[in-house]
């Protein structure tokens, strides 16, 4: 400490006066108390309740039929123990979406439309799994896409993959400028 003072009087180092915390001290200290996480726990016992919290996650099924438009809430526990088709509206037959917000099929905007064609795609093809994807906070459709294309033959790799794709949202989110 002595040496460091030295140089700033000899002006051999300069020191910088920034008013606030820079992004670097952001991510290093406040990032971390917003991640969920059990205190020395294993990593099953870490998955175990990142799983548990998503399982828990209110989601929308959307049917993608204009003159139906049935919203249906859910969450991917209970989903679990339904035996029927979730990606079917129960009412028309038409398809349905997932949506992690709840809005009408008739006042949607064309990219909810269309998020929401492709949730229907994921839902089809991966049910539970895409329930899980989309429930985690922080994984865009785009994303979800991505991981359940790569991992969503294994639970296990699937939450790994969630759970890093969240992690890798609450350090960065603060750098993200929202419109």
């Amino acid at each position: 400490a002595k040496d460091f003072w030295e140089d700033i009087v000899n002006k051999n180092k300069h020191l910088v006066l920034i008013k606030g915390p820079t992004r670097l001290f952001h991510t290093l200290i406040y990032a971390d108390l917003s991640i969920p996480r059990a205190q020395n726990a294993d990593e099953e016992v870490s998955l175990q309740l990142f799983r548990e919290r998503i399982e828990s996650k209110l989601l929308y099924l959307i049917c993608l039929n204009k003159k139906c438009g049935y919203v249906e809430e859910i969450t991917p526990a209970e989903a679990m123990r339904y035996s029927r088709n979730l990606s079917v509206c129960p009412i028309c037959g038409s398809s349905r979406g997932i949506s992690k917000i709840k809005f009408s099929i008739l006042t949607a905007h064309e990219k909810q439309i269309r998020d929401l064609e492709e949730t229907s795609r994921l839902l089809s093809q991966f049910g539970y799994k895409a329930l899980l994807a989309m429930g985690t906070t922080g994984v865009s459709v785009k994303t979800a896409k991505r991981i359940l294309k790569k991992f969503g033959y294994s639970e296990y790799l699937l939450m790994k993959a969630l759970r890093k794709a969240y992690l890798n949202y609450i350090r960065t989110r603060h750098l993200w400028k929202i419109s």
